[in-house]
């Protein structure tokens, strides 16, 4: 007899029971399977993918666009910035120049101002050797002592102070290139090995040459120059002083400190200049003799490369006035970057324009209203053409610079002009070849002091007009006149841009000091144009 199952199938009552009780009668059915849902499934995520990857890539364009415009924007940020400085630079500077003041500040009753300039009170004036006047200083100077003050700080007495406090504090006996002490480096004053005067072994003077006058060696050192003034400069000249109100028209008691430090800048920038001229000499002398194996110099070919004695002289602005008294001009132009004389451009010029007015003949522009084009101040700079050979130490070609701010219509007019014959052959023929470089921004036109000599407003760009309004009440540019649409032509000045109680020694008119912002403006324009690439920026900026 076969064995029991241990779990017997259910009886037909037993199953009804069961379902009675709510348990299934069947196993359940297996979901069912499509391929195609596998595939749907698998293409939305795909889908899902590419969406997210190409939100990525806007992201990734949306960023580096927005970091390129904050750059663009910084950078027009510090151009403002440069602008505005130099804005209010010229305005301070104006301000002194027209001895205007606002109104409500300064004012006393006594027409008493406070001169600022740059920054920096202009009313401290040297009383009794080496104290300021407190009462003074408070008080401000008046109109007629800050014109007395700029009249003393370009005498040749105040000079000659000047050049003597030099001298003195560096212990030497003139004041050339390869008189002028370098720098004793890895050393400090308090070191023994530091140079000191033979006699009071106080320690000597010395500059970083190749070093702004800001750095603290030339800062400290000029400051020690001005103290030497305030305190022995009176007894510096003992001829003079023995009948000094006979002999000088000037003393240092007429100087304001403002003016006095002013002049010992500049004479300190052109001792530098000499300085570094005669070390620029000593290194091609002895590449030379390195390279040729002499070590004796031509003493002709030496004396004429070697600088030349500054002791004597005044300093270089009295050399540039010399030829702005043929030009009209006042000599406030910027110095020149290339390293081509101003006084050699000066007789570039004067040449092109000569040749300019001979082509004019028989043309339109033979026209009196065109005659401010064929002024030497109106000529751009033709500066040596490095890249060519020099013949005799003299460029064979030149490179004409004109400057940003000439006018579309005077521009076609040279452009007219430098394309006729000469009708002077042989001088056409002594003509050195010119060509045309990159203009200069941040250029301002020459003042002049007779009205035909200025530069007229029609060659001029309207934008740098409205942008230097100064320009016209300075004497750099003159109206244009009726024949361009003005209702009046400007007569010439009685007595042109008459300062310093009318004329100066020289005849001259009075100049302001120039504004030394606008390498600043262009170094920030030219970091602009850099992180822009070439981009309009405006269309940068353009809402949808």
């Amino acid at each position: 007899m076969s064995p029991l199952p241990e779990n017997p199938p259910a009886q037909p009552s037993q199953r009804a029971a069961l379902c009675a009780a709510g348990a299934p009668s069947q196993p359940p059915a297996p979901p069912a399977r499509s391929g195609n849902t596998s595939n749907l499934n698998t293409a939305r995520l795909n889908g899902v993918v590419s969406v997210v990857k190409e939100l990525k890539l806007e992201l990734r364009k949306a960023w580096e666009d927005a970091a390129k415009h904050e750059t663009v924007l910084y950078g027009t940020i510090k151009v403002l910035q440069a602008r505005l400085s130099t804005a209010e630079a010229r305005i301070s500077s104006l301000i002194n120049h027209m001895g205007l003041e606002e109104e409500g500040e300064g004012d006393d009753g006594d027409g008493r101002i406070e001169g600022q300039v740059g920054g920096a009170p202009r009313g401290h004036k040297l009383e009794g050797g080496n104290t300021l006047d407190p009462a003074a200083a408070s008080a401000g100077p008046t109109l007629a002592e800050i014109q007395r003050s700029e009249e003393a700080a370009a005498h040749s007495t105040i000079k000659a102070v000047i050049n003597m406090a030099f001298m003195w504090l560096m212990g030497v006996s003139k004041l050339a290139g390869p008189d002028l002490p370098p720098y004793p480096n890895g050393l400090s004053v308090e070191d023994a090995g530091w140079p000191v005067d033979d006699h009071s072994k106080q320690a000597l003077l010395r500059f970083r040459w190749d070093q702004p006058e800001t750095s603290r060696a030339n800062s400290e050192g000029l400051k020690r120059v001005l103290r030497w003034i305030e305190a022995s400069g009176r007894s510096s000249l003992p001829k003079a002083r023995e009948d000094l109100d006979d002999i000088l028209e000037y003393d240092l008691d007429d100087i304001l400190e403002y003016d006095l430090a002013h002049r010992v800048e500049i004479k300190w920038k052109y001792l530098k200049q000499e300085a570094r001229k005669h070390q620029k000499h000593q290194r091609t002398v002895m590449a030379n003799a390195h390279t040729t194996g002499v070590t004796r110099t031509d003493p002709a070919s030496a004396a004429a490369a070697a600088p030349r004695d500054t002791s004597q002289i005044e300093d270089e602005e009295d050399e540039e006035d010399e030829e702005d008294e043929a030009t009209g001009s006042t000599g406030d132009s910027a110095a020149n970057p290339t390293g081509t004389k101003g006084q050699t451009l000066i007789s570039r010029t004067k040449g092109k324009a000569a040749q300019r007015i001979r082509k004019r003949a028989g043309t339109k522009y033979e026209d009196t209203k065109y005659n401010g084009a064929f002024t030497v101040n109106a000529m751009s700079d033709d500066e040596d053409d490095k890249t060519a050979p020099y013949v005799d130490g003299k460029a064979t070609r030149y490179v004409s610079r004109a400057p940003q701010y000439r006018s579309a219509e005077v521009q076609a007019l040279y452009d007219f002009i430098n394309a006729l014959p000469d009708p002077n052959p042989e001088k056409e023929r002594a003509m050195v070849l010119r060509i045309r470089g990159a203009s200069k921004a941040d250029t301002a036109p020459p003042k002049a002091l007779k009205l035909s000599l200025r530069v007229r407003a029609w060659q001029v760009n309207e934008s740098y007009l409205r942008d230097h309004p100064e320009w016209l009440a300075l004497g750099r540019v003159a109206p244009s006149g009726i024949a361009w649409g003005d209702l009046e032509d400007l007569k010439e000045d009685e007595k042109p841009l008459a300062g310093k109680g009318g004329q100066d020694r020289r005849g001259k008119g009075k100049k302001i000091r120039r504004v030394g912002n606008a390498a600043d403006v262009a170094e920030a324009q030219a970091q602009l144009a850099l992180v822009a690439g070439g981009a309009d920026i405006d269309s940068m900026f353009k809402l949808p």
